[in-house]
């Protein structure tokens, strides 16, 4: 008798734990993220479920505001985001200390809605006459580019004219989006949250006097359940496979850039 019902207790404890175990497993990965890296991610994640079969929910916002949320007890398994950020919530223990990779680098640049004249904006001059000829121009509020681009339009010297058609972006969604939409005319904005967003034409990179790169960086929750699937999802992002979609998506991965001059437009 003893060994039926040691046979029973294990089919049991099998019926119990392994479905659980198969659900955890087909769980989505949950993925926050800067919507600097949109564009790419959203050809990056079908690529990445085709080789993997994993299923990955993806929330984009700003990296400031991501921060804030998960300071106020979002969980997740991967966050992608601004270096400084993912810094941040390591010290704070909200990420684990060993899991940064640097992912992608971009750089700023201008975009404006599709059909609309293709302005050169290879020069000082040349962006200066850009910015005066929009009607309206939006940029966002609390992005890590916003001080880069308003010291910008005060070294243009044309602060006084242009800021009463700014809009800096705070709603959901990238600033580009607006533009995307029509109710923008142009968007300064990193290479990245541009070149990918239907309905808006890449002008191409600022000048080199008014540049900075972005650098986005991956970081694994210390409450992910899954942190090897969440390093797997780095590794593809970061494979041959996932460097291409990068480049396509207006940036470069990081471990080429390095300390390198700003690339060339982007097409």
């Amino acid at each position: 008798m003893k060994k039926p019902v040691c046979c029973l207790l294990i089919v049991f404890v099998a019926s119990v734990l392994l479905p659980k175990r198969f659900a955890a497993q087909q769980a989505d990965l949950r993925v926050v993220a800067t919507f600097g890296v949109q564009g790419a991610m959203e050809k990056i994640l079908p690529e990445y479920k085709r080789a993997s079969g994993q299923n990955v929910s993806i929330e984009y916002e700003e990296s400031a505001v991501i921060e804030q949320q998960i300071a106020s007890g979002k969980v997740f398994d991967l966050a992608i985001l601004v270096p400084q950020v993912i810094d941040g919530l390591i010290k704070s223990g909200q990420i684990k200390a060993g899991t940064r990779t640097d992912i992608a680098k971009t750089f700023l640049g201008i975009g404006v809605r599709s059909g609309a004249p293709k302005r050169d904006i290879r020069t000082a001059e040349a962006v200066k006459e850009t910015l005066l000829s929009a009607r309206s121009i939006t940029f966002s509020k609390v992005g890590s580019a916003t001080p880069v681009i308003e010291k910008m339009i005060e070294r243009l010297g044309i602060a006084s004219v242009i800021n009463p058609r700014i809009v800096r972006a705070d709603q959901a969604g990238r600033p580009a989006d607006a533009v995307g939409a029509g109710k923008i005319d142009l968007v300064i904005a990193p290479a990245g949250a541009i070149v990918s967003v239907p309905g808006v034409d890449f002008l191409g990179l600022l000048p080199p006097q008014f540049q900075s790169s972005v650098v986005l960086s991956a970081g694994i929750g210390t409450r992910s359940t899954r942190p090897d699937r969440a390093r797997a999802l780095v590794e593809f992002i970061i494979s041959s496979k996932g460097a291409a979609i990068l480049r396509a998506s207006g940036m470069e991965p990081a471990v080429t850039t390095g300390g390198g001059s700003p690339p060339g437009k982007v097409h």
